[in-house]
Parts: C-alpha cells; sequence; structure tokens
C-alpha cells in the first residue's frame, strides 16, 4: 500500500483538519479514487465508528475538490456517486449556524493505528482489513475542557509515550530515558499494570495490546486504570467496552483507596490467545 494513501486513512481516522494534509495527486486517479472509497468511505470499522459528522463535512470537501481536477487527464473515468452522496447528506444532517456564533466541536471517534512489527513505525490509527496493525478506538471530547475536567481526550502525551511503547516493549530502565518514570518496562509482559490517570483509556488500551500482542506472553495479565473523576471513569469503562476492544480487555469495575483518595477502578483482565 501506498504510505500516502495510508496516510489519509490515518488522518480522517484521527480527525487531523484536512488543513493539515498533503492529497496524493502524484498517484493516478484510479488508484486514490478507490483507495478512498473502499478503504474510507466503505470501511466497515469506520462505519461502526465514524469520525464527527462535522469532520467528515470537511474531509469529503476537501477530497471531491482535490479528486476533481484530477479528472482532466482522465478518460471515462469519474467520481463514484457514493462520494457525492455522502457529502450531500452530511451538508442535509449540518445545522446552521449564526456568523458570529462559534460552536464547540462535538464528541467523536477517534481511531489510533500502529504496527507491532515497525519498531520504527509511528503511532497513528487502522481497521482489521489491514491485518498488518493494531488499532485502538476511543470516544472523546474535542475540547480542551468538558464536564469540568480534562479527562475526556487523549492528550500529546499520552501518544508519545504510547509511541515509546509500542517501539520498546521490553526495554529496561537501564537504556530507558522514561527512567524516571518506569524501573522496568518488562513489566508490560505478563505483569499488574496500574495507571494513575487513565482519562479516557487510550494509554490503557495500547499497553493492554502489548501484552496480548507479545510472543512471550504466557502468565495471567491485569491492567487498572484509574481517575478521580466520576465522568472520566464512565467514559474510560465505556471505551473498554466497544466491541472493537473485546479481544484485549474484559472489564470489572471496583473501588479502591490510594493516598487517602477514594479511586473508582477499572480492572481489565486481557483474554489470553
Amino acid at each position: 500500500m501506498d504510505p500516502t494513501l495510508f496516510s489519509l486513512l490515518q488522518a480522517y481516522s484521527s480527525l487531523k483538519h484536512p488543513r493539515l494534509l498533503s492529497f496524493p495527486s502524484h498517484l493516478p486517479f484510479s488508484q486514490v479514487h478507490d483507495f478512498l472509497l473502499s478503504s474510507v468511505l466503505l470501511n466497515p470499522h469506520l462505519l461502526q465508528y465514524p469520525p464527527s459528522h462535522t469532520y467528515q463535512l470537511f474531509f469529503w470537501k476537501w477530497v471531491i475538490e482535490h479528486l476533481e481536477p484530477l479528472l482532466e487527464n482522465e478518460e471515462d473515468a469519474e467520481i463514484d456517486q457514493r462520494v457525492y452522496d455522502q457529502l450531500i447528506s452530511l451538508v442535509a444532517m449540518s445545522k446552521p449556524v449564526a456568523h458570529d456564533v462559534v460552536s464547540p466541536p462535538t464528541p467523536s471517534f477517534v481511531t489510533y493505528y500502529w504496527n507491532l512489527t515497525v519498531r520504527s513505525g509511528s503511532l497513528a490509527s487502522t481497521d482489521a482489513i489491514f491485518p498488518e496493525y493494531h488499532s485502538v478506538t476511543l470516544f472523546e471530547s474535542r475540547t480542551t475542557i468538558e464536564n469540568g475536567t480534562t479527562g475526556l481526550r487523549t492528550w500529546r502525551a499520552s501518544l508519545i509515550l504510547a509511541q515509546f511503547l509500542i517501539r520498546n516493549p521490553s526495554m529496561t530502565c537501564a537504556n530507558s530515558l522514561f527512567a524516571i518514570f518506569t524501573c522496568h518496562l518488562a513489566i508490560l509482559v505478563n505483569k499488574t499494570i496500574l495507571e494513575l490517570g487513565s482519562g479516557a483509556g487510550f494509554l490503557g488500551l495500547v499497553v493492554a495490546d502489548i501484552q496480548v500482542s507479545r510472543a512471550e506472553v504466557t502468565g495471567h495479565n491485569a491492567l487498572y486504570l484509574t481517575d478521580v473523576n466520576d465522568a472520566v471513569l464512565r467514559r474510560c469503562y465505556e471505551n473498554t467496552r466497544l466491541s472493537c476492544s473485546r479481544r484485549i480487555a474484559h472489564v470489572a469495575r471496583r473501588a479502591a483507596k490510594s493516598f487517602q483518595m477514594r479511586l473508582t477502578c477499572m480492572n481489565a483482565y486481557l483474554s489470553s490467545r
């Protein structure tokens, strides 16, 4: 698969604004068009866990604006009607907003992809139709603060730490820049892990996937995701219960005390393979 095409899927899945994207105009129209149709618009995973309507509207307008000029060099080629139908339906669903009113972005599903077989691979987000990639899907807030908390979305620090763990799942602190935070990164395998301040659950689900994906997994893995805000815990719990996450986590809910502070914990016992 051409990496520039897959980057479009990654961008769409993670709601990257179109103005930050680069359209692969160097590729043939049919190659780009067919990928966008089959792997993005008709992607079964993204149909079940779609980006917000607002983002989809921006994205497909951008796609059509770039696809149509490519038709000038093609004979007997056209944009599939389903692409236009998608844009029309999104426009119909959008609500008119006064020019002086700025509406906050709505919560949305977000999917992140990575490849455990490529140590230098970067974190992004895919679907089972690309079996060489792993993925985590979350329902996230798109605002900085919602319901009085910042824990309903994934922050850049979590993305960076997750990328480091994906690249170095068995690295010990002797060789780790993160030695101040963790003594043994090898604890990701066959160990019990506690995350303080799990937020929407992104990092915990990545760790869970690493645990069950490592060939040397033979023992019992347990992952505890904790936070102090009820809304955050509810969001985290719901994200671990998404059908696309059940391969890596069976979740139960319990209460615990830490530093004299009552924490509600979600205990994710990882399924064995």
